[in-house]
């Protein structure tokens, strides 16, 4: 960026920024400015983050461009030698940033490389970025994500886990994953995948959530009428329709109708 292609878009920013009316021309008139900066110079100029007070319209000119950039793999290439090279936390998000977006015009090499850069970054926001990319990882990613999940507790590991649907692993961990107290949604998708062919992994819970080991019970189908409704009465008060509403789809009519009328007698 020359110092007069500066020293135009600040004076088109303070402009925009002092105008009052929703529809001015400063936004188009700044983009036409960055257009006439050649493209891998403005990838750089946003990484190094030349001209913050433009970074949003520089950060959008870039989007609008890259699918007719020149060379995208030696851009790419450039960018991830500068980031082994070591940078702070912001310019390496920048860097990650734009990588993405290159993606568009990359072959599935780039975007297992992509993965295997940024899954394993010391950086949270990496590695949830890195996630969309997980089908291109070149070797099992099983164990990592479980790790990540206990570490952090954050789902988006956990529905990775799940969505993959290899049930004796998670079978076998299926008291290391309750341990990090998922939500009653996570909850009930682990019984809806293991309960049928794993369903002792799950007799851990039948003393202290007796309505997650009930519908264990229904979808395993290893229970009886009878039984069914002695669980229903170990079933938390705030919890029962819940309960009744899972007995709806396994049950008779005469019983379900037995517990709803509790609630409007």
């Amino acid at each position: 960026m020359t110092p007069k292609q500066k020293k135009l878009l600040l004076e088109l920013q303070s402009k925009k920024e002092n105008e009052y009316q929703i529809v001015h021309p400063f936004d188009v008139l700044i983009h036409s400015v960055l257009n006439t900066i050649p493209f891998k110079d403005l990838v750089h100029d946003y990484i190094d983050d030349i001209l913050i007070e433009v970074k949003t319209s520089i950060f959008s000119n870039i989007e609008k461009r890259i699918k007719d950039c020149d060379n995208p793999e030696s851009i790419y290439e450039d960018l991830k030698f500068i980031l082994e090279n070591g940078v702070d936390y912001s310019k390496s998000q920048r860097i990650r940033k734009v990588l993405e977006m290159l993606l568009l015009r990359l072959d599935d090499f780039y975007k297992s490389d992509f993965f295997s850069t940024f899954f394993y970054s010391k950086y949270s926001n990496d590695k949830k970025t890195a996630l969309n990319y997980i089908e291109y990882a070149k070797k099992e990613t099983q164990n990592d994500l479980l790790n990540e999940y206990l570490n952090t507790g954050n789902p988006k590991y956990l529905q990775v886990i799940l969505q993959k649907r290899n049930i004796g692993f998670i079978a076998k961990n299926v008291k290391a994953i309750w341990s990090a107290e998922p939500s009653f949604f996570y909850k009930k998708q682990i019984i809806d995948l293991i309960s049928k062919t794993k369903f002792e992994t799950l007799k851990f819970i039948e003393e202290k959530e007796v309505d997650l080991y009930m519908l264990a019970c229904l979808t395993n189908k290893k229970i009886s009428a009878k039984d069914a409704m002695n669980f229903l009465d170990k079933v938390a008060k705030d919890k029962k329709h819940f309960s009744i509403l899972n007995l709806s789809k396994n049950l008779e009519f005469k019983y379900v109708e037995q517990e709803i009328k509790k609630y409007i007698s």
